[in-house]
């Protein structure tokens, strides 16, 4: 299940939403200068607590102990050091998302109308740009997907964007807009209303990837969980 905040209704003052968040997670919020990136860490921070706490609820599993005892591999990627089951979380913008599953995840949000202009040689190969199109829009749409299978993988950009190549044989994967349910008063949301993507790796290893528009006032993004 995806999981989304809005970190617009979250209040920095609040002493409150800290109580549950490990110490590096407060440390870091603290070393943030501004406050759009203080509210999407501390946000990232409390999703993923709710993401946890409604999973395990609605699996009957025992909830983890708040704080949570995070560790992470050699390559950066965040694990639960009670591994019953894997978590991402990515943010951008205003929003946070946060994915939850038995299985290992990987999650991505990138608005599309508000981001570099300048990556297409840090992220395309030559085959993508046939495919999927050169305009900074269709780059973006690539490299969100790309961070989720990484992320997924746990090797993050360790090994560069470039490194993996996609093709796919679907060209009507990002026209679907995600559906929001609100969870509660805080801004938090199941999103659904992903469809499934079959890329292939590299012309060998073929991956699943969920993706979906997220259209508001603030901008359009785009979701990529694999």
């Amino acid at each position: 299940m995806i999981y989304l905040l809005d970190t617009r209704f979250l209040n920095l003052e609040n002493k409150e939403l800290y109580k549950d968040l490990p110490t590096e997670r407060i440390d870091k919020i603290n070393r943030l200068m501004f406050e759009e990136d203080k509210k999407l860490s501390l946000g990232a921070g409390l999703l993923l607590n709710f993401a946890v706490k409604d999973y395990c609820e609605k699996r009957g599993l025992n909830c983890p102990v708040f704080p949570l005892d995070i560790i992470k591999t050699e390559y950066g990627k965040p694990l639960l050091k009670v591994n019953a089951f894997d978590f991402n979380v990515s943010h951008s913008g205003i929003h946070v998302v946060c994915v939850v599953s038995e299985y290992s995840v990987g999650v991505d949000i990138q608005r599309l109308d508000n981001s570099p202009t300048d990556i297409h040689e840090k992220v395309m190969c030559e085959k993508e740009t046939t495919i999927f199109g050169n305009d900074r829009e269709s780059v973006l749409k690539v490299f969100c997907i790309k961070e989720a299978i990484l992320k997924k993988t746990g090797v993050g950009l360790v090994h560069g964007l470039k490194n993996i190549e996609l093709t796919c044989e679907n060209n009507n994967i990002f026209s679907n807009k995600a559906i929001l349910t609100p969870l509660n008063d805080d801004g938090v949301y199941s999103v659904e209303g992903l469809i499934e993507t079959i890329f292939t790796i590299n012309g060998k290893e073929k991956i699943s990837v969920s993706t979906a528009f997220l259209e508001d006032k603030d901008g359009v993004y785009l979701i990529a969980q694999c």
